[in-house]
């Protein structure tokens, strides 16, 4: 064989191996790209605009702080049914506590499964995310990853990038088993630079500083601080995975014109029997100044529970104990009681400061609920509110479905 051919039959090889490896590793995680036994070989569908994957540019972040950058996922037409892509930070100003609540969230509907890993040590791709739906369906619009961010202390002014990694590239799965053609949008986090008064943030308060980016500052009259009041979107709420993880649902809403609500627990027109689960909605983390006049909570809940108390709302006395303040939520069976829907305040690292909402209800009917929160004003570094329903694992299963959450902060 003549040296030509050598080197042509060299290439071919290696084009081959490189050809079989990708599609190893994108049908490994979760990319529909490897034909299915007998049928052509999978190729990249054709289409005039693809799905894309973005991150905002220039998102405000203050020193020493922290701040919420979203992945934007937008289908332009196409069915994509899974993904895979890594993302690549600038590392001198940035970073991620992977053990905090929240450092990286994934925020998909129902029938969709994801997960992100984060790797500190690589230069290229330090977070790898994988998303698939089984049965196969569409991925809708929306915010699909939320990274939670620490900041440096610059000397001056920078703006630290953001970016998809191109090893692996991004890649989309169509619902029909083929890839597609699409585009990723690289973004940055503007920080300021040179803050002398910034100083460095105590460790235990690293989870929540917040900044301008994640919630909106008071403003004169009545400002809402929940960012998606009507989970007509899908970003800022957080669904923590339990054996019963509430989700967004089109089953029921209150919102005139909406579509969505948040669904907790285990609604019983899905199951007919219960498991012992907590299932919540948190909302972004929430620090309100000193300096307001009024905080009012106002939220609309529809509950199910038809057990003992079908149609009614339980006797006080029959309802679990309210755990001490302080205490983990989420972590241990309550004691007492039976089922129950909650509302609950927690500190950033998930433990309960009150309770606002404890009943175990079956009205099946939107119902609105109120409360006085100006005690909550300047409570640092933050709160959350949780929505949710905690199944005991005995009889009827139980559920809540949330609406329209408005926490009104007017200042003079």
């Amino acid at each position: 064989m003549n040296t030509m051919a050598t080197l042509i039959s060299k290439i071919t090889v290696k084009a081959l191996s490189i050809m079989l490896f990708a599609s190893i590793f994108l049908g490994m995680s979760g990319a529909v790209l490897i034909a299915a036994p007998g049928s052509q070989p999978a190729i990249a569908a054709p289409s005039v605009v693809g799905p894309s994957l973005t991150i905002a540019s220039n998102i405000p972040a203050d020193p020493n702080s922290t701040v919420f950058v979203p992945v934007t996922f937008q289908s332009n037409g196409n069915s994509v049914a899974s993904m895979v892509y890594s993302i690549d930070f600038d590392q001198t100003y940035l970073s991620i506590n992977p053990t905090e609540a929240f450092s990286i969230t994934m925020n998909l509907p129902s029938g969709f499964s994801g997960s992100c890993l984060y790797h500190p040590l690589e230069l290229n791709g330090e977070v790898d995310c994988t998303i698939f739906s089984f049965p196969v369906k569409s991925l809708p619009d929306g915010v699909i990853t939320t990274i939670l961010f620490h900041t440096a202390n610059p000397a001056s002014g920078v703006n630290a990038f953001v970016n998809f990694a191109e090893d692996p590239p991004v890649s989309f799965g169509g619902i029909d088993g083929f890839s597609i053609a699409g585009s990723a949008v690289n973004g940055s986090v503007q920080i300021g630079g040179g803050c002398t008064s910034c100083g460095t943030p105590s460790k235990a308060y690293l989870p929540i500083v917040l900044n301008s980016s994640s919630i909106q500052p008071p403003q004169p009259g009545c400002t809402n601080y929940i960012l998606n009041p009507d989970f007509e979107s899908r970003s800022w709420w957080f669904f923590p995975a339990t054996q019963a993880t509430a989700r967004y649902s089109d089953k029921q809403n209150h919102t005139p014109g909406g579509s969505w609500s948040a669904l907790t627990g285990i609604y019983y027109l899905d199951w007919d029997w219960s498991w012992y689960s907590y299932s919540s909605v948190w909302t972004q983390p929430i620090y309100i100044p000193y300096n307001v006049t009024t905080v009012t909570l106002t939220y609309w809940e529809n509950s199910f529970s038809p057990g003992p108390y079908k149609g009614t709302l339980a006797p006080e006395g029959t309802l679990p104990q309210v755990p001490a303040e302080g205490t983990k939520w989420g972590e241990k069976p309550l004691l007492g009681g039976n089922d129950l829907q909650y509302v609950v305040v927690l500190d950033p690292w998930g433990n309960i400061v009150r309770q606002l909402q404890w009943q175990q209800s079956d009205a099946e009917i939107w119902v609105m609920h109120q409360f006085n929160l100006k005690g909550f004003a300047g409570f640092y570094p933050s709160f959350h509110l949780a929505f949710g329903t905690y199944n005991d694992g005995f009889g009827a299963p139980s559920s809540m479905f949330v609406d329209d959450v408005d926490l009104e902060v007017c200042t003079p």
